[in-house]
């Protein structure tokens, strides 16, 4: 009977133990996810406050899931996944997305000697071209000319992982099924400037 006892209680510390550990390790667990969740949010405030703080050379790498882009307000970031989108990319193989928005402007003047415009009521202020090529051209009294030209590019860069075929694909469907294949990064580069043509890009992951 006391044995009976003996092996009773034993069970039923056994069977705390094992309810024990498996409750430390579900918290663990879950206070592992929220410590990751609140670097991740914690990343991207200064991000944002570094983008707030127009620090244009130097600013911080955002952190979402394709979850959080979908859900965002932000709409770069669901511009960049609309695009990538439409260049075939599955979500899965997403690895980094960016958007560069940078113009360039200089303005150069032009005061001649003699009188140019005969009216002193001369005073021209016009802008020619479009969104993404435009020159400011202000004329005044008495032979003052300013033109002012602006270009504005629009880049987004993506990243995702891709199989290729190691060597010459073949030209048979189902032959290229079984040939040996590796993982890459695969960059593309939107320039939505049309006036703009990217001649030459390279990009290096560094392994350590």
């Amino acid at each position: 009977m006391l044995s009976n006892i003996k092996i009773a209680c034993s069970a039923i510390l056994v069977i705390i133990f094992v309810v024990c550990a498996f409750c430390i390790s579900s918290l663990s667990k879950q206070v592992r996810v929220y410590k990751g969740a609140y670097a991740t949010e914690l990343n991207n405030k200064r991000a944002l406050e570094s983008e707030i703080d127009s620090l244009v050379d130097n600013t911080e790498l955002l952190e979402y899931t394709v979850k959080d882009i979908k859900a965002a307000k932000d709409s770069i970031a669901l511009k960049l996944y609309k695009a990538n989108k439409e260049l075939k990319h599955k979500d899965k193989n997403i690895k980094q997305l960016q958007y560069l928005l940078s113009s360039a402007e200089r303005t150069d003047s032009v005061v001649f000697r003699d009188t140019l415009f005969i009216s002193r009521d001369i005073q021209v202020d016009t802008v020619i071209g479009d969104e993404w090529i435009n020159t400011r051209l202000q004329l005044k009294y008495p032979s003052t000319i300013k033109i002012t030209p602006q270009v504005k590019s629009e880049k987004m860069v993506f990243m995702n992982e891709v199989k290729k075929i190691d060597g010459v694909p073949s030209k048979v469907f189902f032959i290229r099924w079984f040939q040996k294949k590796y993982k890459t990064i695969e960059v593309d580069v939107i320039e939505n400037n049309p006036y703009i043509v990217n001649d030459r890009s390279k990009f290096i992951e560094i392994v350590k």
